[in-house]
């Protein structure tokens, strides 16, 4: 008893923790602050998602979940299925009031860049200027608006997807490194409701795309 309120309660403390160095304007520090510690704790105490699926065993095998069948959570709750649960919650955050705030300045200049692909094919500016910064991702975002149409909104969505996309790589990259599916699902979770993460996968700019690249690379 003693051991899971440590648990439970080091749990609290470590997203505490990351949430407020998150909030202090260090992304990476919180992502991997929180990976080590909950990790950590994994692999010292007994496994936390071995005592909730414990819990959850006893309260079916009691009659008062799922009709007494603990086979049927066991069918349900697995960490692909809960992995496809995270990665639509985390689309609808990212999707969520996407062209709510106005563009920032860089933003800006990716757009300008793209436009000038539009109008002329190089990322040339309004003012003239070239821009030389990422053209791999501004040439695919100068597609993508070809397709689907100029506007703010198409524009971000890009990033988005690649953003979503970057959940389901990090999942099985995570995966094959570790061989432990709950503690991929578990650095998945992590990425998928960082406020940072969830900032620059509506950002018009080639940050989201990069990190996913980097990602590949590791595979």
């Amino acid at each position: 008893r003693i051991g899971r309120r440590w648990m439970m309660a080091s749990s609290l403390a470590a997203m505490a923790l990351v949430i407020g160095v998150s909030l202090s304007g260090l992304p990476q520090l919180s992502l991997w602050l929180m990976v080590a510690i909950i990790g950590g704790g994994l692999g010292q105490r007994p496994s936390l998602v071995r005592w909730v699926q414990y819990r959850v065993a006893q309260l079916c095998s009691s009659g008062r979940l799922a009709g007494g069948n603990p086979q049927i959570w066991g069918q349900w709750f697995t960490p692909d299925r809960l992995m496809v649960l995270v990665t639509l919650i985390a689309l609808g955050l990212r999707l969520y009031r996407l062209t709510y705030s106005d563009p920032e300045p860089d933003e800006n200049v990716s757009w300008d860049a793209t436009k000038g692909i539009l109008r002329t094919g190089a990322p040339i500016s309004a003012s003239g200027v070239w821009y030389t910064r990422g053209p791999f991702y501004h040439y695919l975002l100068a597609l993508w608006l070809r397709i689907l149409g100029d506007s703010f909104f198409n524009a971000r969505l890009m990033s988005v997807v690649w953003g979503t996309a970057t959940l389901v790589l990090i999942y099985y990259l995570a995966r094959r490194l570790t061989g432990r599916p709950w503690l991929a699902l578990l650095v998945t979770v992590l990425m998928a409701f960082d406020p940072w993460e969830i900032w620059y996968s509506r950002n018009i700019r080639f940050y989201q795309i990069t990190q996913f690249m980097t990602l590949v690379a590791f595979w």
